[in-house]
């Protein structure tokens, strides 16, 4: 009841705070958190005057409720930089920003109405031809997204990323196969920095959680946005996600099919150009972000149960993309 109590303030007061922001003199209806994640808690909000229903999202330090005012900042930059690029994408595009909260770390923008792409992958009844038309979608939204900016070949420094991989104390920095991975990327990394990468203007946070899935749109948030890096590392993140989505308990049904699933983006996004896929600085790409998710898991998943289970998913994704970088170094191993 007391929690009850403290959540009906803070709506109440959220409220106000809201309609003074956005100049109208009725108090904005809010409901819920209607969802709550490990960074953030969501609300519903209609306010007289504004053309459509807003999205109001709190950012907090991660497993707590403390606002998380710098990210809220970051954030809002960010979708205000994304709406100008995507603003002409009728299908392909952000949502309206509308308001930065600053100080209690909120970030208001424009309620889109429809299912994030992860929930639309995992569930029940969902073909293979959908969720690859799913994966697809997602590729087509990051391909006009990267070309909307400036793009120019850049070296991918690997020499320089991996010490970033040692570089803090972890459980984590003890286990084999995390070792290994480290080992394959420091034996390819001057075959890699001598092969020519895309660079560009990245999300930042580029996965099917950061999709939502409406009739006639597909909207990223969370955006973050990265200047002047690899564009291999956005679609490294959304790979790497989809993967070990196919070991979580709600995703088993795509274990079989991860495979499919992420050719099916990479023709979408490199064979839309008439390009191909740089196979071997994108599979040392992918192994370096999975490696650098997963020094982090001990203190992003305080939980035993969760971080026991996360850590096998990690080990068994990290082993597959070792070999793989090893087999398409093949003969350039130093």
């Amino acid at each position: 009841m007391a929690n009850d109590r403290v959540m009906e303030e803070m709506t109440h007061g959220l409220s106000q705070r809201l309609a003074a922001v956005l100049g109208v003199q009725a108090p904005c209806l809010l409901r819920g958190p209607v969802l709550r994640q490990q960074n953030s808690q969501i609300f519903y909000a209609e306010c007289a005057g504004q053309p459509f229903p807003l999205m109001i999202k709190q950012c907090t330090m991660p497993n707590t409720q403390v606002s998380d005012t710098r990210s809220a900042r970051t954030q809002f930059d960010a979708l205000q930089r994304a709406w100008a690029m995507t603003a002409g994408e009728r299908r392909y595009n952000v949502p309206t920003p509308v308001a930065l909260l600053e100080a209690e770390g909120i970030v208001v923008m424009e309620w889109i109405e429809g299912d994030d792409m992860t929930s639309r992958l995992t569930g029940w009844g969902v073909s293979l031809s959908e969720r690859r038309q799913l994966v697809e979608e997602a590729a087509e939204w990051l391909r006009r997204f990267h070309h909307a900016g400036d793009l120019a070949p850049v070296r991918l420094a690997a020499r320089k990323l991996l010490p970033r991989l040692t570089a803090d104390p972890s459980p984590i920095l003890a286990d084999r196969f995390y070792r290994a991975g480290v080992a394959m990327l420091d034996r390819t990394r001057d075959v890699v920095e001598a092969s020519e990468v895309t660079g560009g203007l990245l999300h930042g946070d580029f996965k099917s959680d950061n999709l939502l899935v409406c009739r006639n749109r597909i909207t990223a948030i969370d955006l973050h946005l990265e200047d002047r890096d690899t564009l291999l590392f956005d679609i490294s993140m959304f790979l790497n996600h989809l993967e070990l989505l196919g070991l979580h308990p709600r995703g088993l049904r795509l274990a079989t099919k991860t495979s499919e699933l992420v050719q099916a983006f990479l023709d979408r996004y490199f064979g839309a150009t008439g390009g191909t896929a740089p196979l071997l600085p994108l599979a040392w790409v992918r192994l370096f972000v999975l490696l650098g998710a997963w020094v982090d898991l001990p203190d992003e998943n305080p939980g035993r149960a969760r971080y026991h289970y996360m850590n096998f998913c990690y080990r068994r994704v990290a082993r597959h993309l070792t070999r793989e970088l090893s087999a398409l170094a093949g003969n350039n191993l130093i």
